[in-house]
């Protein structure tokens, strides 16, 4: 549907391309999309599925400094994730490349504009978060205890659906403009 989405919007003008992103939103980041008119029950959407979307979603609202257009994601392995997101990221987001790390090589630090981080430990994960402050570099954690190390976002359940955290104080420092509808989202999963 999104894929859809995007080939139509290219003939739209920018601000309404914004607009029909926007009101797109909350499907980004639901966990199952509502079959339409069928008879059979919708299955699951496999959690890789899910957060491929979530991740795509708050790339897509995100802003960085300057005229950046296609951003570069890194995936720190080990990844449950890697294939989905290796696969995903590029039809349905403005990421440019995709390429998966080892949490200690060099290019998370520097070749990066968004660094997705699936397994970590406390020390390590709070070492590099904290490289990224000051930085605009849009880090999303695939645990819940990733906001306390210092990321921007996190995811925060263990089933489904989906739902993710944001850190307001990371994303102040960041330099990134995110769009308030995804943190109202955020604001509307906590209630």
């Amino acid at each position: 549907m999104l894929s859809r989405f995007i080939g139509r919007a290219k003939a739209i003008s920018g601000k309404s391309v914004y607009l029909g992103l926007l009101a797109l939103l909350p499907a980004l980041f639901c966990s199952q999309a509502a079959a339409a008119h069928t008879s059979a029950p919708a299955e699951p959407v496999p959690r890789g599925d899910d957060v491929a979307r979530v991740i795509g979603g708050i790339v897509n609202f995100t802003r960085w400094p300057g005229t950046q257009q296609h951003v570069r994601l890194c995936i720190t392995i080990p990844s449950e994730y890697v294939d989905v997101l290796m696969r995903e990221m590029p039809a349905t987001t403005r990421v440019a490349s995709v390429q998966y790390l080892a949490l200690k090589d060099a290019r998370v630090d520097t070749g990066c504009d968004v660094v997705y981080v699936e397994q970590i430990d406390h020390v390590d994960g709070t070492n590099v978060f904290q490289a990224f402050v000051g930085r605009p570099v849009l880090s999303i954690a695939g645990f819940d205890s990733g906001c306390l190390m210092g990321s921007l976002f996190c995811f925060t359940s263990v089933g489904s659906p989906l739902t993710f955290s944001a850190n307001l104080e990371a994303i102040s420092r960041s330099g990134l403009r995110i769009n308030p509808k995804v943190l109202f989202l955020v604001r509307r999963q906590a209630k």
